[in-house]
């Protein structure tokens, strides 16, 4: 499948899907699971890798986390390194766009290095990225 085609999948939806009781939770869930019927081409980056580890280890649940990487690596078919000129352009982009964290200014860079133009996150400010679209839960 084209890169045009591929979704980036964000580190909040697998922590939701991956997690207890939430609002959000279904939603991620069945996300992920229309993802995979419909044969989508799920992408992400090694920041997404190293949110969920983040994450895990500030809830003290770090024994989870070899596992749902290794969920998300094999649901993706490609993680993408972060390099220099992605982090200048997530720079860049943290300044532009108002609410962007670093760590989601750097997903918003590397996706068009790549040709993705889709996320999938529950984080509403992708909506103000200029280029992408996000697919919420």
């Amino acid at each position: 499948m084209p890169a045009s085609t591929a979704c980036f999948l964000d580190a909040n939806i697998v922590l939701y899907a991956a997690g207890g009781s939430h609002p959000l939770r279904d939603g991620c869930v069945a996300l992920i699971r229309r993802a995979v019927a419909r044969t989508v081409r799920l992408v992400t980056d090694a920041e997404t890798l190293q949110e969920i580890l983040h994450v895990l280890a500030r809830r003290g649940r770090l024994g989870e986390c070899p596992a749902l990487v290794a969920r998300t690596v094999v649901a993706c078919s490609e993680v993408f390194a972060v390099t220099a000129d992605d982090v200048l352009d997530a720079c860049r982009l943290a300044e532009e766009v108002p609410g962007l964290s670093a760590r989601d200014a750097i997903h918003a860079a590397v996706m068009p290095r790549h040709g993705v133009r889709r996320i999938a996150s529950a984080n509403t400010s992708f909506d103000r990225v200029p280029g992408l679209r996000r697919v919420g839960p």
